[in-house]
């Protein structure tokens, strides 16, 4: 069960999830009880935004099925982009094709630097022509 609650301005309000996953040769009663419980976790997001406690979600998805909790682990989200990962990204288009690019962006009135932005975290990286010379020089 998955979810993201969106705020009215477009911004994530609360997301989550729960991944259950059995062992081999899990007894089928217990296959079945989780199955029958998955229908509280429809609204997984809305469970988060009102604060409750992952034990608690957890005795949500495992209600009826003892339990243990052995173990804890923090997760986050955290990008690895960084301007080697954005170099080689240039690279792959050649030196040729990124100088085209630049100059058609001055030609335009733009800026005199190309602007690299990672899909993840918005990160932004720019390559002047001394830039691309250098990394191509390396080649």
């Amino acid at each position: 069960a998955l979810g993201v609650l969106v705020d009215t301005d477009y911004t994530c309000r609360a997301a989550g999830g729960v991944l259950l996953q059995l062992l081999p040769f899990a007894d089928p009663q217990t296959v079945d009880q989780i199955e029958k419980n998955v229908s509280s976790l429809t609204g997984i997001s809305s469970l988060f935004d009102a604060g409750m406690p992952l034990e608690d979600i957890a005795a949500l998805a495992l209600k009826d099925i003892p339990f243990d909790i052995f173990d804890e682990i923090d997760v986050d989200y955290l990008c690895n982009c960084s301007r080697e990962r954005t170099t080689k990204a240039l690279i792959t288009l050649g030196k040729a094709d990124c100088l085209k690019l630049l100059d058609e962006q001055i030609a335009e009135g733009k800026s005199d630097k190309l602007e690299l932005v990672c899909r993840f975290c918005n990160a932004k990286q720019y390559y002047g022509r001394e830039d691309i010379e250098e990394i191509f020089a390396q080649d």
